[in-house]
């Protein structure tokens, strides 16, 4: 881009005072020369004048706010600024109600001029980047830092120098600079230096300035930028400038001497101690090239930087990589790569001890491997959420998937389909992300009641586990501080173990000594975890000794370790060797300059009485604690706001949280970055560790905390409207229980509430029992006066169903008796009973739960004979008979679903009597079927409509020989579930239609049905109904003579199915059916043998604890 030369040597306007406040006539001319991002610099002339100057302003009232701070940081800077090396302003003024600077006139010609296209002549190159040079050295030399180095900000003067320009950015070491200056992160995309992210530990000075001018030596040298990203954001820019190589420059022109190229990569690295130190050991080496390049572009090589500084000193963050018992997980991935099966790791050690240092050293290994790793931290502070952990190790890795070619993510679409199926809905509950692989399908609400959900969530688990570990490519499950770990992750973690022999997976498990916190239960759940495991290792970080501390003191000293080991043996007698204590004790000696680096010398020196002497803690949290305490307020209360909201979290949270910009975020936790208390990435922060979050956390007071929760809570609960997925209403959730007495207005507390009842009938359908006990807890907490009847009946409703989910029968019928005695709606109160119905059945007492079910059938006007006989089941099925005719599709086919609540849960109480009259009253079981279907007829298809008529169709075959007519019951029920997706009825349906199929269908098409039955109930956890399929396909194979040898096979997977499912009658069945089979094989049994005390068990009179309420 050609940019207007304006003349040097013209007079200012008459009225220009430098310093001062510039007031321009209105007459003045004002004629644009470039834009220089949110900033337009342009020629101002007054048209009867010769005197001309420019003005800088921002580009629009859009881009004000940061152009003004910019100028205004500018202004504050004049006098630390030269005109020999710099465009200095002269005066501020407005212009159109906007901040601007007003500099004299001089030559506009930036470098942006001439970087479109390559430099030809590279000794042209060598003396414009001399040039260049120049003015930076002078900048450097009066301690300032430019922090914008870019073409538009270098404006070439004629022949022999160069100035720079846009100062917006400029920070410098004097204490009044120090305090005067605006705070202001980042800088032009393209050209700012990994420490301008603030993602890295390492703070902005000189050497980011010439990153920035290497990436303006490449676009001189290649006419383009290192990192072309026309459409990228900060977050992309940042990660390429934070991770990416540039290409060479001499591989895109081979006119670029191979040693030029050397000297801007080293311009160019990540690390400020591999670049350039100084200007001056910069030039000379372009001098050098100067004076060696030949008339062919060649440059003799040689080695860079010999006339530089030696870099600086910076403590590493972490103390020593690889760990060298790293490979002990190592060699534990090789197995179950060998092997295809899984392996336990347990890490377990003290605090600090170096388990993070470990798996990450094994982590950086096992990412050359073909592996896929899903990884997990337990955050301590919110640990009770509902499989928190779990989401966000599989959001890592599901992210990762994403981010593969197009082509790679079809494929993984196609097998999370394939072996999700039925399951999607959970899984994408768990990790929203997943519903961009994933087509959340239709599907009808379980069972209140279900004891099914927590084994279906199990089931999707290991179905995730199986998409992701396959021969060859083992999946490394990581989780990392196990002891936070919530109750229902454990349980999935046991059940996964204990179902995934066969899956290429590596569990590892890091966690405390439990003997350091005390936690039994940890203690207990460790034992399990470790039974379910069919192999398993332990792996215990060891204190560092002296000599390893010696080791590493030597490589931060550069010297021989046994210069070392006085140093080394004073700092492990302080620290025992753990790890992270040595890293923080020997930060807290430099700091306290008890250890000092000269820089020019490169030498260490220190004191080791003087160490020997100084009082110290004697635990790292103490000096995390001394450590904090010494960051500015500001740094400190943030500092505590983020331990509180969490391990890691995404800054644009924390923004809304505290009211407070990314900007202002990244400014304020600039210290602790520096530090290295917290880290920060594109937009999350992170606690290195959880002893440094703990410490953070103490800072803030019970008030303190209290606001924080609620206000976090306050916008979570808006984001979880919208939200995919669990995550985010738990996690509100969570924020809500810990603010619950900063909670005051009343329709606060209501929404609250209805938030807290939603989040248990979540984790409820997922399988959590306890959270959602916890979180009804929590409902019931915000109550009060003013909460109305419906509410408190729901809620105690809830509660009641966890209570029996929880296997807490004489709580569950004691609030069920409480609610049918409250008022409440009539589909409520139906529910009660149900529940109350089904309480009766599990306490083994059906006479009771039939009469229970059969009473308020009667309430809502429903009302059926006890003791029918078979005139009266006769005359029923004749009615429905005439009423639906030979051909029942034409007639359901037709009706619309169920809209009536109070029919629904009739419906549902008329199944719950169905299940047990069909254990004492065959006859009663034929009416209410019967009853089922008329109301269907009456008011529209639901769920229990498909299983009514399944069972109806095999009653009537049974009765009245109608087995064609029964199967085509069967068959249209089926129908109807894949029609409406009533996805948990669909084995409900498939047994009776398997029952019916014997009488009408090749045995072929019986066995199909069993074999589709059975997989449909483990899909969806229906582990009674899958249990009566394995047991009806054993009878299937015998009716069909198939050989006995593979029937007694198919017997003994199917017992080993029903142990593992805890069903004793239908185990009792197959034993029997084994003793059948091996008696026809010839193999002879004594008497009183087991399969003889089974049958005798089978055949005994079941005998009723509590007599029938019914009349004789």
């Amino acid at each position: 881009m050609n940019d207007p030369l304006i003349p040097p040597d013209r007079a200012a306007l008459p009225d220009f005072q430098d310093g001062q406040f510039f007031a321009f006539k209105d007459d003045v001319i004002f004629t644009p020369l470039v834009q220089e991002g949110c900033i337009v610099w342009m020629n101002g002339r007054h048209p009867f004048s010769s005197g001309a100057f420019i003005l800088a302003t921002a580009v629009s009232d859009e881009a004000e706010a940061d152009a003004t701070q910019l100028l205004k940081n500018e202004f504050l800077l004049r006098p630390y600024l030269s005109d020999a090396w710099a465009v200095k302003p002269a005066a501020c003024t407005q212009y159109r109600g906007r901040y601007a600077l007003v500099y004299p006139s001089f030559a506009f010609d930036s470098l942006a001029r001439i970087t479109g296209q390559p430099m030809v002549c590279m000794a042209s190159f060598l003396e414009l980047a001399i040039r260049i040079c120049a003015p930076l050295r002078q900048m450097h030399r009066h301690n300032l830092i430019h922090g914008d180095i870019k073409p538009g900000n270098i404006f070439i003067q004629g022949d022999t120098s160069c100035r720079l320009a846009g100062f917006g950015l400029t920070t410098g070491t004097a204490e009044e600079l120090k305090q005067t200056r605006l705070p202001f992160f980042g800088g032009t995309l393209a050209y700012m230096s990994p420490e301008h992210t603030s993602r890295t530990q390492r703070s902005v000075d000189s050497r980011s300035d010439l990153y920035s001018l290497g990436i303006v030596f490449y676009e001189l040298l290649t006419g383009s930028l290192p990192f072309d990203l026309s459409e990228g954001g900060l977050a992309e820019w940042a990660h390429h400038h934070i991770a990416s190589e540039p290409r060479p420059p001499h591989l895109l022109r081979e006119q670029i001497p191979a040693m030029l190229s050397t000297l801007v990569l080293r311009l160019l690295a990540k690390s400020p101690d591999n670049r350039y130190q100084t200007v001056d050991g910069l030039v000379a080496d372009l001098r050098r090239c100067q004076a060696t390049l030949t008339d062919d572009n060649d440059i003799m090589p040689f080695p860079p930087g010999l006339q530089d500084r030696a870099p600086e000193f910076h403590l590493a963050e972490t103390l020593y990589t690889p760990h060298p018992q790293s490979r002990e997980l190592v060699a534990a991935f090789d197995k179950v790569n060998q092997s295809g099966t899984h392996t336990l790791a347990v890490i377990s050690g003290p605090s600090g001890i170096g388990k993070s240092s470990l798996i990450a050293s094994a982590l950086k290994e096992l990412k050359n491997r073909r592996t896929l790793l899903a990884v997990g931290k337990v955050d301590q502070f919110s640990s009770s959420l509902p499989y928190g952990v779990l989401t966000s190790a599989f959001r890592a890795l599901t992210l990762k998937l994403l981010g593969l070619p197009a082509e790679d993510v079809v494929l993984w679409k196609t097998r999370l389909a394939r072996t999700l199926d039925g399951y999607e809905g959970l899984a994408i509950n768990l990790v929203p992300e997943l519903g961009l692989l994933l087509e959340r399908k239709s599907r009808q609400a379980p069972d209140s009641l279900s004891t099914d959900a927590r084994a279906r969530f199990n089931l999707m688990i290991v179905s995730l586990v199986n998409t992701f570990a396959t021969p060859g490519c083992p999946l490394v499950l990581l989780i990392d501080d196990i002891h936070w770990i919530d109750v229902a992750s454990l349980q999935v973690l046991e059940y996964l173990l204990k179902n995934s022999d066969a899956l290429p997976l590596l569990l590892v498990v890091a966690l405390r000594d439990p003997s350091s916190t005390d936690n039994l239960s940890m203690s207990e759940a460790l034992g399990r975890l470790r039974d379910a495991a069919q192999r398993k290792i332990d792996i215990i970080p060891a204190p560092l000794s002296v000599k390893a501390v010696a080791r590493w003191l030597a490589d931060v000293f550069q010297r021989r370790s046994t210069g070392t080991l006085d140093l080394a043996r004073l700092i492990h007698e302080k620290t025992g060797g753990n790890p992270l204590f040595v890293h923080e004790f020997f930060k807290r000696i430099v700091d306290d300059g008890l250890v000092t680096h000269n820089k020019y010398q490169g030498k260490w020196y220190y004191d080791v009485p003087t160490i020997q002497a100084r009082h110290y803690t004697e635990n790292v949290v103490g000096l995390v604690l001394q450590q904090l305490e010494k960051m500015p307020a500001e740094t400190r209360k943030l500092l505590g706001s983020l331990a509180c909201l969490g391990s890691s979290g995404e800054l644009g949270t924390i923004s809304r949280v505290l009211n407070l910009s990314d900007t202002d975020i990244r400014y304020q936790l600039h210290p602790a970055v520096i530090a290295q208390l917290i880290t920060l990435s594109a937009d999350t922060y992170t606690f290195p560790h959880d002893r440094v979050q703990e410490a953070a956390f103490a800072l803030l007071d019970a008030g303190e905390r209290g606001h924080l929760h609620l206000t976090t809570a306050s916008l979570l609960a808006e984001a979880s409207r919208q939200a995919a997925g669990n995550e985010m209403l738990f996690r509100a959730i969570h924020h809500v229980s810990a603010a619950i007495d900063c909670v005051q207005p009343p329709q606060q507390r209501k929404m609250f509430r209805e938030l807290s009842m939603l989040a248990a009938r979540r984790a409820k359908r997922s399988g959590d029992y306890l959270s959602a006990q916890r979180y009804l807890q929590t409902a019931r907490a915000l109550g009060g006066p003013a909460s109305d009847n419906a509410s408190d009946f729901a809620l105690e409703l809830e509660e009641a169903e966890c209570a029996f989910l929880l296997g807490n029968l004489v709580a569950a019928r004691h609030l069920s008796d409480r609610l049918l005695a409250s008022p409440g709606g009539l589909a409520e109160k139906i529910s009660a009973a149900n529940l109350l119905a089904e309480v009766h059945m599990r306490q083994s007492d059906n006479p009771l739960a039939l009469e229970t079910a059969l009473s308020w059938l009667t309430v809502s006007g429903i009302t059926l004979n006890r003791y029918p006989d078979d005139a009266e089941c006769e005359a029923a099925w004749k009615m429905l008979h005439a009423r639906i005719g030979e051909n029942p599709a034409a007639i359901f086919n037709q009706l619309p679903l169920m809209a009536s609540p109070e029919t629904e849960a009739a419906m549902s109480l008329l199944a719950r009597a169905g299940l047990s009259a069909s254990f004492i009253s065959p006859r009663l079981h034929f009416m209410l079927l019967c009853q089922m279907l008329h109301l269907t007829l009456e008011h529209g298809i639901t769920g229990a409509s498909t299983s009514a008529m399944g069972w109806f169709g095999v009653l009537i075959g049974h009765r009245y020989d109608e087995y064609r007519l029964g199967f085509k019951y069967a068959v249209l029920a089926r129908e109807l579930v894949t029609r409406h997706g009533y996805s948990v009825y669909e084995a409900k349906t498939l047994l009776p239609l398997d029952q019916l199929s014997v009488w009408t269908q090749p045995l072929s098409y019986t066995t199909e049905c069993a074999k589709a039955c059975f997989t449909a109930a483990v899909t969806h956890g229906d582990l009674t109904v899958a249990s009566f399929a394995a047991c009806h396909q054993i009878i299937n194979f015998l009716s069909r003579g198939d050989h006995l040898d593979n029937v007694l096979i198919s017997i003994e997977r199917g017992l080993a199915f029903v142990r593992k499912s805890h069903f004793p009658d239908v185990e009792r069945i197959m034993l029997i059916q084994r003793h059948y089979v091996e008696h026809l094989r010839g193999y002879r049994q004594e008497p009183g043998a087991a399969w003889m005390r089974c049958l005798t068990r089978c055949c005994r009179p079941r005998r009723n604890r509590r007599r029938s309420k019914c009349p004789p």
